[in-house]
């Protein structure tokens, strides 16, 4: 590839992403749609690069579900902006292996000052900085977040009871997180040998409008454990569950781990971004009993993938569990190596660098807030429309609603949703949302986490769920 043939390429990204609205947010594909479109064998001679870059996005792009697309309003947000696409491109261009200070000090040191910077950000405790006995790194994935907590909690736990990995005690080590906790919570914990894994359960409160456990039925099953004869070692709590953005009282949970003697971690991938605001700090209660926390830039901040950034109060505690020898090395530097069960690392603190430096504090609050807003007014057109029923009550930018069952109908609850929501999956160019549940109740939720939509859009997205509205009701009613 020459350097013209590199603009070229650069040119026609540009273009696409520029105008990505011309594209359905879920493609209209069946399993296989694309093996069965390219060849069987690579091919034996090189080909020229404009033919390949025609085939990336005749048929590699058109099947792929645009997440950057303005009317992209499913799951959680993994959005981008120029500033970490130029990021990413530098340190593809430049990458090294990264896993010691020598490898590349530059990386190493960038990682460190971003992650300190975020502490500061954040308003997180200052356990959590790097010159104080915790510090953060950045994860591949929040999973790889909680496989990082879930190797501490069982190593500190073995180390308080003087167990090694031959004991059969480990195998009495019990787990426990909300019911609307990260679903990878499980795999963490499967991973680890972790069998008791106890999945708490939640119930709407009234006062908060949205979902919780009820601590004093946590405590009794904790009780009933240690009355079997298990050993509570971890609890994960959330800020902003997966399904309904409902926060867990860390505080209430962290008075209870440190009565039961277990290791707490807090998931706040999503709802991390809304710390950057003040006037909601106050819905992350108990920062301050936290051994280690989990946030991710790849959500409302757009870094996209990866940016997961994990923090522990004790690092030479998480250093020592992955090896005792690790500590016996230099310490006035640090290898990120020693942090994780890998090797090699991207370098992906450039990507949360250049953001920070290019929108600074003031603009990334600016499009939090903006965010906010736009949810704010589509729950609004919502609320006029009796057809939608708002079931919790919105949480920064997520609105959760299911549709009104039709009067007369057999259809149940969640078949209503399930014949709804298909309507709306038969043409998402403007718009596509996500299909969740809670337990037995399956919900519709809407995200709004972009930074290229506008309120415009919002307009023309509702008038598209109203229309799908019209379409599933008179479809009711004729049958």
């Amino acid at each position: 590839m020459n350097i013209q043939e590199s603009f070229e390429f650069l040119s026609s990204v540009a273009d696409t992403y520029a105008s990505i609205t011309k594209y359905q947010v879920n493609p209209k594909v069946e399993p296989g749609f694309l093996r069965e479109s390219l060849p069987t064998s690579a091919p034996e001679k090189p080909l020229p690069l404009p033919e390949i870059i025609t085939e990336v996005f005749d048929k590699i792009q058109a099947g792929a579900v645009q997440w950057q697309h303005p009317y992209f309003f499913g799951y959680f947000p993994s959005s981008m902006s120029h500033s970490t696409i130029i990021a990413e491109m530098f340190a593809n261009a430049f990458q090294t292996r990264g896993a010691e200070w020598k490898d590349n000090p530059a990386q190493t040191e960038i990682e460190m000052v971003v992650v300190d910077w975020v502490v500061k950000l954040m308003g997180l405790p200052e356990k959590f900085l790097l010159k104080n006995t915790g510090g953060g790194t950045i994860c591949s994935s929040v999973t790889h977040g909680y496989f990082n907590a879930v190797t501490v909690a069982k190593y500190k736990k073995m180390k308080e009871l003087g167990l090694d990995y031959s004991s059969p005690q480990k195998f009495k080590f019990v787990a426990y997180f909300s019911e609307p906790a990260f679903g990878w919570s499980e795999k963490s914990l499967n991973l680890k040998e972790i069998k008791h894994q106890r999945n708490i359960p939640v119930y709407f409160n009234e006062k908060v409008g949205n979902y919780e456990p009820n601590m004093e039925e946590f405590e009794s099953i904790v009780k009933k454990d240690v009355d079997a004869g298990l050993i509570p070692f971890f609890c994960a709590a959330t800020y902003g569950y997966t399904a309904t953005v409902g926060f867990d009282d860390g505080e209430a949970f962290g008075k209870l781990c440190q009565k039961y003697g277990m290791f707490l971690l807090a998931d706040a991938a999503y709802a991390c971004s809304f710390l950057i605001l003040e006037e909601f700090r106050h819905k992350f209660k108990g920062l301050e009993y936290l051994d280690c926390l989990i946030v991710n830039f790849s959500k409302n901040f757009m870094t996209s993938n990866v940016g997961s950034i994990f923090y522990i109060k004790d690092k030479n505690l998480l250093i020592e569990t992955f090896s005792e020898e690790n500590l016996k090395k230099d310490q006035s530097v640090i290898n990120y190596q020693d942090w994780a069960p890998g090797c090699s690392r991207k370098w992906n603190s450039l990507k949360i660098y250049f953001l920070i430096k290019h929108f600074g504090i003031k603009g990334l609050q600016q499009y939090v807030r903006h965010y906010i807003d736009l949810a704010k007014y589509l729950e609004e057109l919502m609320i006029q429309d009796k057809r939608f029923i708002i079931v919790c009550k919105r949480e920064v930018s997520a609105i959760v609603f299911v549709m009104k069952t039709p009067e007369g109908s057999e259809m149940n609850k969640n078949e209503t949703q399930r014949e709804y929501y298909k309507i709306c999956l038969e043409d998402t160019k403007e718009g596509y949302f996500s299909f969740t549940h809670l337990g037995h109740e399956e919900l519709l939720r809407i995200v709004i986490g972009n930074p290229n939509t506008t309120k415009e859009n919002l307009d023309v997205f509702w008038k598209k769920l109203t229309i799908c509205a019209d379409k599933f009701y008179e479809t009711f009613n004729k049958k």
